[in-house]
């Protein structure tokens, strides 16, 4: 059996329903899986009794925007769990098939396993690119010093799978057995909106604590694929080759980060031609 565990935002406006949707959803896995939910509040604590759930308040730090740690949230949820296998999910994903026996196939006595969620409003029920993850599986005692990262601000899911990469660790792409159904919802929860999120000052502090882009890692970068059948090594990527190699390693962290510097400003640029397009 699993320990699952999440951050739910405040449980405001279209969050509200996508995110009872989501907890309720992973109580229906199975009756025994130990659920944590991190945050406070009497709409969460009353949604946690309901699908007995715990809920763990005083554990979680925030940076000095107000926004969760990740590092607290993993470091409680690994002292707490009752299973040696956990699993991180973001408050928005379901699951549809396949999380529990995908776990049983795994004999590795240590793992991360991460997948492709698919987004049916974005992409009409096709799985979402190899950037976007959002559930990691782990073995208990994986993760022992995660840098402060702010949740749901950029790179500190890369550097997870990043950290197993240099642990030695296996990562398993679950993609084709596990399927993660992400809800859509706009960015009204975060300070400054989708562009905050994605350029704003808490991005750039996770891109820093992360060590650069040669420390984020992506669904290219797995060591294996589990397949319906059996689990089988995939062939190195050029980018994890690249990244990995102390030569390369600082061209790299260069090119990313003239890649994120003009990102940033494409992104402001086309939030100001939308603002324009509104008046």
């Amino acid at each position: 059996m699993i320990t699952l565990f999440a951050i739910p935002k405040a449980f405001e406006g279209e969050f509200d329903a996508i995110q009872e949707k989501s907890i309720r959803n992973w109580r229906a896995l199975h009756d025994d899986i130990q659920i944590l939910l991190f945050g406070d509040g009497h709409r969460l604590k009353t949604l946690a009794d309901q699908v007995r759930a715990e809920v763990i308040s005083s554990e979680l730090r925030y940076n000095s925007f107000g926004t969760p740690l990740v590092s607290s949230a993993f470091h409680e949820a690994q002292a707490r769990a009752r299973f040696s296998t956990l699993l991180y999910v973001n408050s928005d994903i379901l699951f549809i098939e396949g999380v529990l026996e995908t776990i049983e196939r795994i004999r590795f006595p240590s793992y991360l396993a991460v997948g492709k969620r698919t987004d049916t409003l974005k992409h009409r029920g096709v799985p979402d690119s190899l950037d976007a993850i959002d559930y990691f599986i782990f073995t208990r005692g994986l993760y022992t010093n995660i840098p402060d990262f702010a949740i749901g601000r950029c790179f500190w899911d890369h550097w997870l799978v990043y950290a197993a990469r240099r642990d030695g660790i296996p990562v398993l792409d679950a993609s084709q057995t596990i399927t993660a159904l992400h809800q859509t919802h706009s960015y009204a929860h975060a300070k400054g909106g989708k562009l905050g999120v994605w350029t704003g000052d808490e991005r750039d502090a996770n891109l820093r604590l992360a060590g650069g882009g040669s420390h984020l890692f992506t669904l290219r970068d797995v060591t294996h694929t589990i397949t319906q059948s059996s689990i089988v090594p995939v062939k190195e990527s050029f980018f994890s080759f690249f990244k990995e190699n102390p030569l390369f390693e600082f061209i790299y962290d260069r090119y990313f980060g003239l890649k994120v510097g003009a990102g940033k400003w494409v992104a402001r640029i086309r939030h100001s031609e939308i603002s324009l397009e509104r008046q």
